[in-house]
Parts: structure tokens; sequence; C-alpha cells
């Protein structure tokens, strides 16, 4: 997990492990009575653009676009 600002990254390169760790911050984020917009959360993405690097199960590269 990253956090950045108002900004989580959850990401796992196996699926359970991924359910595991989304579970576990959605459920610390409740347990502190935090809430999100519904619409801002992105679930089950193949790859993501975070901070100029783009993530995916394979690793984690610097987006070019960017540089």
């Amino acid at each position: 997990m990253v956090v950045f600002t108002n900004n989580i990254l959850v990401y796992s390169n196996l699926y359970l492990k991924h359910k595991q760790h989304l579970r576990q911050v959605l459920q610390t984020l409740r347990d502190y009575q935090m809430y999100a917009k519904l619409s801002k959360y992105e679930f089950w993405m193949k790859e993501v653009v975070f901070l100029e690097h783009i993530i995916f199960a394979e690793g984690i590269i610097i987006d070019l676009i960017k540089v």
C-alpha cells in the first residue's frame, strides 16, 4: 500500500493477496470512520499510473510521457 496526500494505492502481484490487502485497507478506513466517494475508487486494475509511475503485476516503470 502507498499513501500520498489523499490517494491510497493498494497493489499486489497475486489475486488472493490483493483481495486480502484491499479488505484490510478498507476495514481500517471503516474502523477510523474515514470515508471516500465511491466514484473515485477504481478496483481490480491490471495497471495504474501513480505519481509518474506505471504500476502493474510485473513491476513498476517510469511513465515516459511524464519525463
